[in-house]
């Protein structure tokens, strides 16, 4: 029985963002006692914990310069048609939620601009962005490294 708790709670551990690892992992330890109550409980716990990292590290001003000029980007890369506008919406959306996922799990502050180009997000946005077009990833580069504050240093609510 310790054997497999122990594996459910490496599986767990792999999709808990690492700033509250810890505390939910011995959250959920203490509260079960059987391999289906870990399951079920982590189930209704871990998505409830990453939107609570995401809105603790979320910057509404930091991505909607994100959401312009990654939508610019690929607008331009684009013809001008009907139908086209949602086209470059896709991609966009899709790399503000990679950027939003990519905050949630940073084990730390990056601070340096080759230290963010490392993080697997930039990696994803990077062949979003190639298929598109490449002024986008010029763009979100130029944006991290001018109004970028890393996650530690930011104040707030905790």
């Amino acid at each position: 029985m310790g054997d497999r708790l122990s594996r459910l709670e490496r599986t767990a551990s792999i999709v808990i963002p690492p700033a509250c690892r810890e505390e939910v992992l011995g959250d959920l330890h203490e509260r079960n006692t059987t391999s289906l109550q870990y399951v079920l409980d982590a189930v209704r716990t871990v998505p409830l914990v990453i939107a609570s990292r995401i809105r603790r590290t979320w910057d509404g001003k930091l991505f909607a310069m994100y959401a312009v000029s990654l939508y610019g980007s690929f607008l331009f890369g684009r013809v001008l048609e009907p139908g086209r506008l949602l086209q470059a919406a896709i991609p966009s959306a899709a790399a503000l939620i990679i950027l939003a996922l990519d905050e949630a799990y940073a084990e730390g502050p990056s601070v340096s601009v080759l230290g963010r180009l490392r993080r697997p997000a930039f990696v994803c946005i990077a062949a979003l962005i190639i298929r598109g077009n490449i002024l986008g990833l010029i763009w979100a580069l130029v944006i991290q490294a001018l109004f970028h504050v890393p996650t530690k240093l930011r104040r707030g609510p905790i």
